[in-house]
């Protein structure tokens, strides 16, 4: 039976089919109220080792080697523990670089039309944005996830932005592969720039077991200086940028992205 299209929420307009990108996950997403298990085995940029409980859970060499890992593992998920955050101790003793806390001179972007853009979808292109990453002192990051008709929703697209260029990184291509991202969004030394950050930091640990270590987020420092919390006011003010709202509720699950996306 085939399966009636879906009324577009923001036109009216009839929207094609999207088929489930979930039913291609690695790993099954888990939809019940079980407790949270960090999805995490390796830890970069760590000043206190992960437990070895997680590693156990999460390595994908450890899972149906022999039968000992496989009672381990049934006996962990089955338990009642619970994990600290992974990045506990590092949040809690981390402090800035000094030259974090100056007041830097402000560096104008270039006309958003000339930007270039890199479009992320395969494993390759991760570990060449990995090393990109890496050589920066401060990216910008923004999500965008899926809801509509979803009991948790779907993290579809990740932006990343240096001063030089603009990443779009498919997360559903690379949802099993993105955990690396810690290598550059745990480095203390990278100030990773958010704008309202409290989704999607929930929506990078539970989607991808990535974790944020010095995280700058333009939405709370406007509210420290009561200028509230709009993104499009601070683009207006600060940038002279109108921003287009156009697509704030378009189905980002669509493949190929439109050019217009």
């Amino acid at each position: 039976m085939s399966v009636p299209a879906v009324k577009n929420e923001k036109n009216g307009k009839l929207g094609k089919n999207i088929k489930k990108p979930q039913l291609m996950f690695k790993d099954a997403v888990d939809n019940t109220h079980a407790r949270f298990i960090p999805k995490i085995s390796n830890k970069p940029n760590a000043l206190k080792p992960l437990p070895k409980e997680l590693v156990l859970l999460n390595s994908q060499d450890n899972i149906s080697k022999n039968e000992s890992n496989s009672l381990a593992i049934s006996n962990l998920i089955h338990s009642e523990a619970v994990y600290d955050h992974p990045y506990q101790y590092e949040l809690e003793n981390f402090k800035p670089l000094s030259s974090q806390l100056e007041k830097p001179t402000p560096i104008k972007s270039g006309p958003v039309d000339t930007d270039s853009c890199i479009f992320v979808d395969g494993v390759n292109g991760l570990n060449m944005l990995i090393r990109e990453l890496k050589q920066e002192s401060e990216i910008a990051v923004d999500l965008e996830a899926h809801s509509f008709r979803s009991y948790q929703g779907i993290t579809c697209l990740m932006q990343l932005s240096t001063r030089k260029t603009d990443y779009i990184v498919d997360t559903l291509a690379l949802r099993a592969n993105l955990n690396i991202l810690n290598q550059v969004f745990t480095n203390p030394k990278i100030v990773k720039v958010f704008h309202g950050a409290d989704q999607d930091i929930k929506w990078l640990q539970r989607d991808f077991g990535v974790y944020v270590v010095n995280l700058f987020d333009t939405g709370q420092a406007a509210r420290v200086l009561e200028l509230g919390l709009s993104r499009e006011y601070l683009l207006k003010h600060y940038c002279k940028v109108e921003s287009d709202k156009k697509y704030q509720k378009a189905d980002w699950r669509e493949r190929p992205l439109s050019k217009d996306m």
